[in-house]
């Protein structure tokens, strides 16, 4: 009996630890230490499991978008540069509205950062 809950349990260890750590480089830890996020964040569970999803469903889609915006990416990398912020704001954007100046959420978050009026 306990050989096979050792078993079981070295076998849940593995699949979760294959699961958590996988999916990113130390390019990824660097944008996270540019937007003074905890580079622990990148091994959260929920994070590679949403990072895997996007891989197989959305990929092509982003890929899609970022081409139609890749006209201003250089022209906000450089207004990020020239306003002292790092570069890495950019990936914001990119995930708050896939670069579509005319985005709208159901909420009213606007434009390309999802800017909201203020609520409170």
């Amino acid at each position: 009996m306990y050989k096979i809950l050792g078993s079981l349990l070295i076998s849940c260890s593995l699949t979760y630890a294959s699961l958590v750590g996988s999916n990113y480089n130390q390019r990824d830890l660097l944008v996270l230490k540019e937007l003074d996020i905890d580079t622990a964040y990148i091994t959260d569970y929920k994070l590679q499991k949403t990072y895997s999803r996007f891989l197989t469903k959305s990929q092509s889609k982003y890929v899609e978008k970022l081409n139609d915006a890749s006209l201003f990416v250089p022209k906000i990398k450089a207004i990020l540069r020239e306003e002292g912020m790092p570069s890495s704001f950019l990936y914001l954007a990119m995930a708050e509205s896939y670069l579509n100046l005319s985005a709208r959420s159901a909420v009213s978050a606007a434009g390309v950062w999802q800017f909201m009026p203020r609520t409170g």
